[in-house]
């Protein structure tokens, strides 16, 4: 489900924006964006506190 996600997401040639993860808790992690903290979904993503990620429409699409 994940390779299928990302695959659709890169071939629609989408903006997504690169943050640090500064929590993570389950399905859900907050994630800094330099001067905004958004809650986003890494239910696809497996994430850990300090991790860079790539986020697209508040799903974690890829693990930098």
């Amino acid at each position: 489900m994940k390779r299928i996600l990302v695959r659709f997401l890169r071939e629609i040639m989408c903006f997504a924006l690169k943050g640090r993860v500064l929590e993570a808790n389950g399905k859900e992690a907050v994630v800094d964006f330099g001067s905004v903290c958004r809650r986003v979904n890494s239910e696809f993503i497996k994430v850990r506190k300090g991790d860079e990620v790539l986020v697209f429409n508040n799903f974690v699409i890829e693990k930098l």
